[in-house]
């Protein structure tokens, strides 16, 4: 986290300050409603002017020249140079022992008094309020020479105060003036240690929880902070404001100047994996557990929210601040962050990420990737993605977070104008265009795009659009996946009933988007098909015939497909479902395809094209295994007893790093075994099998990035593989590859090749027990 909450100045805020906050400074001869009366309670609570033993303040009564000179000096922070000063005054009338000497000093060599021509200061003298105005206005600006009094005017310290220049000056309008010039250097930040030169009071306080700033809303300006009592505009003067903790502000008007120390001692928890309220989270090496306390209020985004609304709020890197009661028996409040995200970083070419970098998003140190609902490695990221970097609020528990997700169809809207664009409106519905977009897009709307023509975009996570990637005006043929179809029967202006044929495609630049089609497309729905556009309304699709390719080789380096050259801008195909209602289907890139040997039913198609005759179109069946995953159980529970009197189980299984639910009853299961799962986009659907480690021993001699070395034997580890730890009492953490000691002895070390065990023998889980 790069930018920090410092404790601030607050120049605006959404709340007044109220003056019962000053409820114990109050004095009984100054009315509450009076214009004076917030000044003269503030002033006092800051300790810079007092009043009687009796409780009184005597507003009428007059200020003389040296009692000014010391409020003066006080309010502008000067209390420590002032009493720190030692030596005569250097005028005549003010002995070295007077109590005011080091403030009359102090002031004088700061040049805001000077020695008259008889070289007395007359201390005990009434001050005017022109010699007042002269001593504020010198000490808000050390070049101050003359016309100060209208300087004073000019700066506000005399409005509603009728006197005149050589009037004796009453305490209430020194009040006032003090505590004006107070307000406009604590504005300007011209206090050199303003938290150390004025005491914070409670009577002078507001309480308010920091559940904002910069870092978590783009909402949220830099010079600004979020609290439960509204949001304020910042200057920092020294003290970092920690997100999620109480402080304790003044308030001048609409200014907050101080505020305290933190006032609770908090549970900081950045969320590595949950299962709705029961969280895990890393504290060090170590993964604890927690379940979120029910009974206490909850903070996101600057206000209440229930417990049911935080439980769908709670994902990886999500930040939970939970602050102690005072016997730290339990909580008294928590406040929710969600993952802090980095602009968004349109990927043009996945080969670009050899640098390890792209814009913000750093790959250096291997960060997991979260694509489609799967971790994985940035190896997976492929052009035409959306990437960010996401991390909790302290800029820990980093991942990069991948979003493939396209929109395509015709331009029906672009609001509010072309000229302006903020929204396009395809198909009808609304998408937003994100402020991360390259703005040289959005600038040649005006010219070269038009309603009706048919748009394909890239959407981030919160789906809005981050790239255009292109206008399709003149398309003639291409290829694409039927996901969905359907038939609707309308009746035309004559009153003549027609059937409307709709197929839902994934097209080959990975834009998903309903077209009218000519012929009823049931029969093509989970195909490959070429489509062709009739005209600017309707496409026709030609249904194509494919069948599994036997088992073959891929050399990702040389471009080969069996014998075959792979074109460099191939489209390839992924079926990752088997469930003709339910299909998953995305489009890959050559990278990001296994090198070795591709098994018979992986590969459903290919077509050649071109002078060369390359591979420009594969579909593939799960070729990155992403179907079938293997899970470690973490923990299991009775769910319920069925009426038959057989018992349904519910699994915490791990699956690459994410935990996931699964109820059911799986024989012969115990926590710690490896099981082999089926997966749906975001849940388990099922479980396929109980799976028998491929080697175990108790020490791992070497290991690496790609490899680990168990009884001299060196074992491949997939570009996925997931490490986990089973300590003495069966609980299991995830750990990362780094974190593994090579020649340690452990209790047990068991190596998993899941689903492509047959394949190529590559580890995804390495299961260590301890000793």
């Amino acid at each position: 986290m790069k930018c920090r909450m410092k404790i601030l100045i607050v120049l605006s805020a959404i709340f007044l300050f109220s003056t019962t906050a000053y409820a114990d400074m109050k004095f009984s001869d100054v009315p509450e409603n009076s214009t004076f009366s917030e000044s003269v309670m503030r002033m006092a609570a800051l300790g810079i002017i007092c009043g009687t033993d009796d409780g009184s303040y005597n507003p009428k009564s007059y200020v003389t020249r040296e009692q000014f000179v010391k409020f003066a000096l006080l309010a502008a922070g000067y209390l420590n140079t002032a009493e720190n000063t030692t030596g005569a005054s250097g005028f005549k009338d003010i002995v070295l022992s007077r109590w005011s000497n080091g403030y009359i000093k102090t002031a004088l060599e700061k040049g805001i008094i000077s020695v008259p021509a008889d070289g007395k200061f007359r201390p005990e003298e009434t001050i005017t309020l022109k010699d007042a105005c002269s001593i504020i206005v010198k000490l808000l600006n050390g070049n101050a020479k003359s016309g100060l009094y209208e300087e004073a005017q000019h700066l506000g310290i005399v409005n509603g105060i009728s006197l005149k220049q050589n009037d004796k000056l009453p305490k209430w309008a020194a009040a006032l003036m003090l505590d004006r010039m107070w307000i406009i250097k604590a504005q300007n930040n011209t206090f050199s240690n303003i938290e150390n030169t004025f005491p914070i009071q409670k009577s002078l306080c507001t309480e308010a929880i920091v559940l904002g700033n910069c870092l978590t809303s783009r909402n949220i300006g830099v010079n600004q902070v979020l609290t439960d009592k509204g949001t304020f505009n910042l200057l920092a003067f020294g003290k970092t404001l920690e997100l999620g903790n109480r402080y304790l502000f003044i308030f001048c008007g609409n200014t907050a100047v101080l505020a305290s120390d933190k006032q609770e001692t908090v549970l900081n928890i950045s969320v590595d994996s949950a299962v709705e309220t029961n969280i895990t989270y890393r504290d060090g090496y170590l993964l604890k557990n927690i379940a979120l306390p029910e009974n206490i209020e909850y903070y996101y985004q600057g206000a209440k929210i229930s417990y049911e609304d935080m439980k769908k709020l709670v994902e990886r890197s999500t930040s939970v601040v939970l602050a102690y009661n005072e016997e730290k028996s339990g909580f008294k409040y928590g406040a929710i962050f969600a993952p802090v995200h980095t602009k968004a970083v349109f990927v043009k070419n996945s080969s670009d990420l050899v640098s390890q970098k792209a814009g913000p998003v750093n790959f250096s140190d291997n960060p997991a990737v979260l694509r489609n609902g799967m971790v994985t490695d940035y190896n997976h990221i492929q052009s035409g993605d959306i990437v960010y970097g996401v991390s909790d609020i302290w800029n820990n528990n980093r991942y990069v977070l991948d979003s493939n997700k396209k929109a395509g169809g015709k331009i029906t809207a672009i609001l509010p104008n072309k000229l302006c664009p903020q929204i396009i409106q395809i198909d009808n519905k609304d998408y937003d265009i994100c402020s991360d977009i390259d703005f040289s897009q959005v600038n040649s709307f005006s010219s070269y795009f038009n309603i009706n023509d048919n748009i394909i975009v890239s959407l981030g996570y919160d789906g809005r659009i981050v790239n255009i990637d292109s206008i399709l005006q003149n398309v003639n043929i291409d290829y694409a996946f039927v996901l969905d179809s359907s038939n609707e029967m309308k009746r035309d202006d004559s009153g003549v009933l027609n059937t409307f044929h709709y197929a839902k495609l994934l097209l080959s630049n990975g834009a998903t988007a309903v077209y009218k089609v000519n012929t009823d497309a049931t029969v093509s729905k989970g195909r490959l098909v070429r489509y062709r556009y009739i005209d600017n309304q309707t496409l026709s699709l030609e249904q194509l015939s494919y069948s599994s390719t036997p088992t073959t080789y891929l050399t990702k380096g040389d471009w080969k497909l069996g014998s075959m050259d792979v074109s460099n801008d191939v489209r390839i195909f992924n079926i990752t479902s088997d469930d003709i209602n339910d299909l998953q289907v995305s489009l890959i890139d050559w990278n990001s395809m296994p090198d070795g040997e591709i098994p018979n039913g992986k590969i459903l198609y290919t077509n050649v094209s071109g002078d060369f005759g390359e591979v420009n179109i594969i579909l593939t069946r799960d070729i990155l295994n992403e179907l079938y995953k293997s899970a470690v159980i973490k923990d299991i529970s009775l769910d319920r007893v069925n009426p038959d009197g057989t018992q349904s189980y519910s699994y915490t299984l791990l699956v690459a790093g994410s935990q996931y639910k699964y109820t059911g009853n799986i024989v012969g299961a115990i926590k710690g075994m490896v099981v082999l799962t089926k997966m749906t986009a975001s849940d388990i659907k099922s479980i396929v099998s109980l799976e028998s480690p491929i080697a175990s021993g108790n020490r791992i001699q070497a290991v690496s990035s790609k490899k680990i070395k168990l009884n001299n034997t060196i074992y491949r580890l997939s570009d996925n593989v997931s490490v986990y730890y089973k300590d003495s009492s069966n609980n299991i953490y995830t750990l990362s590859l780094s974190e593994l000691t090579a020649n340690k002895v452990y209790g047990s070390v068991y190596l998993y090749s899941g689903y492509d065990s047959s394949i190529n023998g590559k580890a995804d889980i390495v299961l260590i027990s301890e000793l």
